[in-house]
């Protein structure tokens, strides 16, 4: 079949159109090639249509349509050669996929040889890091329970607001009872003994009774309104105080009927 040479020579002398008419009649036993004359076709009429509208730039347009109606044209006169392209293109795109899925199975296996490899390594490693961890935390655990709190002084007197009644302060017990591995409860157990002979009480407020952490003071967290201690009477306080594990210096304070502190500095062994 010779289709190339008369459509050469038809758009040589400038009529596309009749080419075009060639190409249709030449492929209507083919349907892929006809489908693909009726594109262009279809692309010639639309071209025409902006020609005459002025909208369109015929000299670029004009030459793409053409050169594909040559290329169809040389396709038609040998079909053994596009077949022959496409079966190569066919094969290469499943050389391609068929490389694809082995570096596929590649990488899996290779994954499920890595976890049968070192599972039981990382598990023994992971095991490891567990116990290191327990063990660390129980040590600092065991360190803040072997904590000892003492006082420098244990009884003073001092004269208690709002009256001035003296009263003999002693300091029964100091304890720590842990929160978490950074803070921890300070337990302060007080005796309180109204020792003046007047009538009046001594009253006691949570705001009396403060703690130093290094650069830090704070009042107790224990929350009473007023605790009234009678003449020759004597009353117990269980006093708490927020301490970080890692302070250094304590300093138990008291404030007195004019307002001024006293304050008893806590000796911290085992830190």
């Amino acid at each position: 079949m010779n289709v190339i040479n008369p459509i050469k020579q038809l758009i040589t002398k400038g009529n596309t159109a009749s080419a075009i008419e060639t190409l249709l009649l030449q492929t209507k036993n083919s349907s892929n090639f006809h489908k693909q004359a009726i594109v262009l076709a279809a692309r010639y009429e639309k071209w025409n249509e902006a020609k005459q509208m002025g909208i369109l730039n015929e000299e670029t347009e004009l030459n793409k349509i053409n050169i594909a109606i040559l290329d169809l044209a040389e396709r038609l006169d040998h079909p053994s050669t596009a077949s022959l392209s496409n079966t190569l293109t066919q094969k290469a795109n499943y050389s391609w996929m068929i490389a694809f899925g082995l570096l596929a199975i590649l990488i899996v296996l290779g994954w499920l040889l890595r976890g049968v490899l070192f599972s039981k390594n990382d598990k023994i490693d992971i095991q490891e890091i567990q116990n290191e961890t327990t063990a660390n935390t129980n040590l600092k655990a065991n360190n803040l329970i072997n904590k000892v709190f003492e006082p420098e002084l244990n009884t003073w007197s001092i004269d208690i607001q709002p009256y001035g009644a003296t009263c003999k302060i002693t300091i029964l017990a100091i304890s720590q009872e842990i929160k978490d591995l950074n803070t921890s409860y300070l337990n302060v157990k007080l005796s309180v003994q109204h020792t003046y002979n007047g009538w009046y009480p001594a009253q006691l407020t949570s705001d009396l009774f403060l703690l130093k952490k290094d650069d830090l003071t704070e009042k107790t967290i224990t929350d009473f309104s007023v605790v009234s201690v009678e003449q020759h009477e004597t009353k117990q306080l269980d006093l708490q105080f927020n301490i970080s594990n890692t302070t250094k210096n304590l300093v138990f304070a008291v404030k007195d009927s004019e307002g001024k502190l006293i304050e008893i500095p806590i000796l911290i062994k085992g830190k």
